[in-house]
C-alpha cells in the first residue's frame, strides 16, 4: 500500500478527529514538562564557541547540518506516548546570510502499527495560535525508512520516504493528517515496523521566525485495530483461505469495512475492496469493441531493436486501460486507454528514446517504460508496478515558442538501459484525477522510438558529503561567466574502448545566476593515458594554457528544453543534446568539457554538477608544481583533483576546493571511490562502429571458436548473432559465410 501525508493545522481538525481531541488540548503547552524528550542543549546556533569560523549546531544537527546525530526515541510499541520539546528557528551565520535550524528525532517502531503526532509551537511564550495569521505557521516532516542502525547512512539511504507538510497556519497544535488512496483523512498515520523519524523546524523566513522559537511534539503508538494484519504473509491481491494479508495498512483498512476478510478469509470480496480502497493493482486487461492489437500489456506490439530509430503510428481509439495508475508512487500522470510496445533486445547498453515531438501529435499523452529484462513479452501484467522505470508527460515545443506545450504529446528518454533487455512502452492518454477512465479520447497519433549506445558514461549525479558531514550539492561554473572570468571549463577525463559514432551527450546542469544560455558548446580533447604530463589525470596541455591546436572535435548546439528529463540524478536536471553533426571517434583517452554560452553575446554559463559516482577515480600526488592554487596560497598534493581553465587564456589549474591546507571541503560518500567530486556526471552517446562479420565470440579473428558457436546454435534460431543470412534459423548456410570471412578482423 501506497502512502501519502496531508499536514493540517487547527484546533477544529482534532477535535473532528475521533479520539485525538484530548491529545491536541494537552499539547498546546510548549514548556518543559517532567518526562519530556529534549532534543537541544539550548539553542546553540549562531554560537560560535571554538572560535572555528563555523556555527555550532545542536547536538542532533540531523543530515543537513552538523553531524548526522538523531535524538533516539527508542523501541516503541503500541501505547507508547512521547512528548518532545526543543527549540528551533532561523538564525543568522557566522559567515552571514540566514539559515534554519531543525530539530531530528527517529525512533524503532517494533511492529507495524500506527502514530498519532501534533505539534505546538510559541516564541517567547507567546503561542502561535494567538498571533496573525502570517506567523500562526509550524512545519513538520514525518519520514519512514529502513531499519538502519547508522545515522549516517539513514540519512543517505533511498530507501527513506520523506513526506511533509508545512506553512501551517491556524490554532495549535498542528495535526498529521494521513490521506489513504480512498481520500479518506484520518489521524492516525500507517507505518511499517521498522526506524523512522519526526523532524520539526520552521518555515525559511529570518523576518518572521528568527530562533529561538518553543515547541512540543506529541506522539502516540496505536495498534492495528486487526493484528492478523501484522503477521500474514498472503499477498492482499489473492483470495485466499486465511484471515488477513501482507499489507498490514490496506488489510486494517479492509478489514474496518468486514471483519470477516480478518478473522474468517480473504476472499474475494476483500481483494476487491482492496482495490477500491487501497488502491491495489490487479492486471487486467478486457478488449472492447474494435479494440487495436496492442490493447493489452501482454499483446504488445514487438520492435526488433535492430531496426532503430523506427517512426510508426498508433491509435487508441478503442483501446481499453490495463496498465497501474498510482500517481503516490509511480508515474505521477495517470494514463487510460493503453497501447503497448516492446522493444529489444539492446545489442549494447545505452539510451532508449520513445518520442511524439515534432510529429504533429494532439491530444493529451503520456508515455511511460517498464523493464522486462530478458523476457520478450509481458508474461505477468500483476508485475508491471515493480517494473516500471519511468514517464513523462508535457515535454514538447511543437509550436516553438520556447515553452513546454501543455496538454500536448510526450516524449521520453531513458538513460541506463542494458545490453540484451527487452522494455516495454506504454502510450495512451492523459487521466485527470477523479476523471472518468472512458472520458478522455483515445489517442491517435505517431511515435520514433530510438536507441544509442553508451560510449563512455560517469553515471548518474551524486550529493557530496561535506566536511562537516552533511550532504551538499557542488556545481561548477562552466561557460562565459564573468568579464575577468571569461572561460571557466572543467575538464573531464574519459575514454573509449571501441570505436564509435558519437551523435549526442548528456550532462547534469543548473542555469548559470542572471546569466542566459541559449546554447551548449563542447570540446574533445587527446589524453596520452602513457604521458607522465598528460597521463590518466596528466594537464590536458602541457605548458598550462590552453592549445586550441589538441582540441580534436569542438561544436555547439541549441540548448533545448525538449532536451531536458529527470532520470534520477540527486540534485539539478539532465540536458540531453543531439548534435546536428555526428563525429567518429576513435578508442582511446580523452577531456571532454562542456559549457555554456549566449548566441547575442554577453555572459552566459551553467553549473556543471558534481559528480558522477561511475566516474574515473580521482589523482593523488606527492607535489604538482607549476598548479593554480585554491585557496590561495594551497599547493595542490595528496587529495584528488580536477583540472579547471580559468580567464581569458584559460589557464588549467588543478583544482581542489579545501577547508584549509590539509583538509578537503568536499569528499564523496563513504562507499565511493576518491575524487569523484571532480567528475561531473555526463555521458557520450552514439553508434559503436560494426562488428566484424563472423566474429560470433568477438574475439577479433573469425576462427574455429565462431564455428563452435554456430553449430551450438543450429537449428532455428531468430535474432540469433549466429544467422548471418538471416534466415531465422542457423545452418550450414552460415557456416559457409564463416569459412569464407576466416582471419584477422580489420
Amino acid at each position: 500500500m501506497k502512502r501519502r501525508f496531508n499536514i493540517i493545522a487547527g484546533l477544529a481538525a482534532c477535535t473532528s478527529l475521533t479520539g485525538f481531541a484530548h491529545l491536541c488540548y494537552a499539547q498546546c503547552d510548549t514548556s518543559v514538562q517532567s518526562g519530556d524528550v529534549a532534543t537541544t542543549d539550548g539553542w546553540a546556533h549562531n554560537v560560535d564557541t571554538d572560535y572555528d569560523g563555523e556555527d555550532d549546531p545542536d547536538t542532533n544537527g540531523g543530515c543537513n547540518l552538523g553531524a548526522p546525530t538523531f535524538t533516539d526515541l527508542g523501541s516503541l510499541s503500541a501505547g507508547a506516548l512521547k512528548r518532545i520539546s526543543g527549540q528551533v528557528g532561523n538564525y543568522v551565520t557566522s559567515a552571514g546570510g540566514n539559515s534554519r535550524d531543525l530539530d531530528w528525532c527517529s525512533f524503532n517502531l517494533s511492529a507495524p502499527g500506527y502514530i498519532t503526532v501534533s505539534l505546538s509551537m510559541s516564541k517567547d511564550g507567546v503561542p502561535f495560535s494567538t498571533n496573525g495569521a502570517d506567523v500562526t505557521q509550524s512545519t513538520l516532516f514525518i519520514a519512514q525508512g529502513p531499519a538502519i542502525a547508522d545515522d549516517a547512512t539513514y540519512c543517505n539511504d533511498a530507501a527513506t520516504v520523506f513526506i511533509y507538510g508545512e506553512s501551517l497556519a491556524g490554532d495549535c497544535p498542528q495535526v498529521a493528517v494521513y490521506q489513504f488512496p480512498n481520500g479518506a483523512d484520518s489521524s492516525k498515520i500507517p507505518m511499517p515496523a521498522g526506524r523512522h523519524m519526526v523532524v520539526v523546524t520552521t518555515p525559511f523566513n529570518d523576518a518572521l521566525y528568527t530562533g529561538p522559537v518553543d515547541y512540543a511534539v506529541t506522539m502516540e503508538v496505536l495498534a492495528l485495530d486487526n493484528a492478523v494484519c501484522g503477521t500474514s504473509t498472503a499477498a492482499c491481491t489473492e483470495a485466499h483461505s486465511g484471515g488477513g494479508c501482507n499489507d498490514a495498512a490496506c488489510c486494517d483498512l479492509v478489514c474496518g469495512f468486514d471483519s470477516n476478510c480478518c478473522s474468517v478469509a480473504w476472499d474475494q470480496s476483500c481483494v476487491d475492496k482492496g482495490v477500491e480502497q487501497c488502491g491495489l493493482f490487479i492486471y487486467n486487461c478486457a478488449p472492447g469493441a474494435n479494440a487495436p492489437e496492442n490493447d493489452c500489456a501482454g499483446a504488445a506490439t514487438f520492435i526488433d531493436a535492430s531496426v532503430l530509430p523506427l517512426t510508426f503510428g498508433f491509435d487508441g481509439t478503442n483501446a481499453s486501460n490495463d496498465g497501474p495508475n498510482d500517481v503516490n508512487s509511480l508515474c505521477s500522470s495517470n494514463t487510460t486507454k493503453d497501447v503497448w510496445y516492446v522493444v529489444g533486445p539492446l545489442a549494447y547498453s545505452g539510451e532508449l528514446r520513445a518520442t511524439m515531438c515534432g510529429l504533429g501529435n494532439v491530444g493529451d499523452a503520456v508515455l511511460s517504460m517498464y523493464n522486462l529484462g530478458t523476457e520478450s513479452t509481458v508474461s505477468d501484467g500483476s508485475t508491471l508496478p515493480e517494473k516500471y522505470i519511468g514517464c513523462r508527460d508535457d515535454v514538447c515545443d511543437d509550436d516553438g515558442d520556447g515553452t513546454l506545450d501543455f496538454g500536448g504529446p510526450a516524449g521520453l528518454t531513458m538513460i541506463g538501459v542494458e545490453k540484451d533487455n527487452y522494455y516495454a512502452i506504454r502510450v495512451g492518454s492523459f487521466l485527470d484525477g477523479g476523471q472518468d477512465p472512458t472520458a478522455p479520447a483515445g489517442l491517435v497519433g505517431s511515435m520514433t522510438v530510438s536507441f544509442r549506445a553508451t560510449v563512455f558514461t560517469n553515471g548518474l549525479q551524486a550529493a557530496l558529503a561535506k566536511s562537516d558531514g552533511s550532504n551538499v550539492n557542488l556545481g561548477w561554473i562552466s561557460g562565459w561567466a564573468s568579464e575577468t572570468n571569461v572561460k571557466r571549463w572543467m575538464f573531464v577525463p574519459c575514454f573509449t574502448t571501441e570505436s564509435a559514432t558519437i551523435n549526442g551527450f548528456d550532462f547534469t546542469a543548473f542555469a548559470g545566476d542572471g546569466a542566459v544560455s541559449d546554447q551548449v558548446n563542447f570540446k574533445i580533447i587527446a589524453r596520452d593515458s602513457a604521458s607522465s604530463d598528460h597521463g590518466a589525470f596528466g594537464r590536458p596541455f602541457g605548458n598550462g594554457l590552453f592549445d586550441a591546436s589538441a582540441v580534436l572535435v569542438e561544436g555547439t548546439e541549441p540548448l533545448d528544453i525538449e532536451g531536458f528529463a529527470d532520470v534520477g540524478d540527486q540534485y539539478g536536471q539532465r540536458f540531453f543534446v543531439d548534435l546536428s553533426t555526428p563525429f567518429d571517434l576513435a578508442a582511446g583517452d580523452y577531456y571532454f568539457t562542456t559549457y555554456a554560452s549566449n548566441s547575442e553575446g554577453g555572459n552566459s554559463s551553467f553549473a556543471w554538477l558534481s559528480y558522477g559516482v561511475d566516474g574515473m577515480a580521482g589523482q593523488t600526488l606527492t607535489t604538482l608544481t607549476n598548479a593554480g592554487t585554491n585557496p590561495a596560497g594551497l599547493t595542490v598534493t595528496g587529495f584528488p583533483f580536477g583540472w579547471r581553465g580559468v580567464g581569458a587564456t584559460p589557464e588549467l589549474i588543478a583544482y581542489q576546493v579545501m577547508v584549509n591546507a590539509t583538509t578537503p571541503e568536499y569528499t564523496v560518500q563513504p562507499e565511493d571511490q576518491a575524487g569523484l567530486e571532480y567528475q561531473p556526471a555526463f555521458s557520450l552517446k552514439g553508434d559503436l562502429a560494426n562488428a566484424c562479420f563472423g566474429d560470433i565470440d568477438g574475439s577479433g579473428v573469425v576462427d574455429s571458436g565462431d564455428i563452435a558457436f554456430a553449430l551450438l546454435d543450429f537449428g532455428p534460431c531468430p535474432g540469433c548473432p549466429s544467422d548471418l543470412d538471416g534466415s531465422n534459423e542457423t545452418d550450414f548456410g552460415d557456416i559457409a559465410l564463416i569459412l569464407l570471412s576466416t582471419g584477422p578482423c580489420f
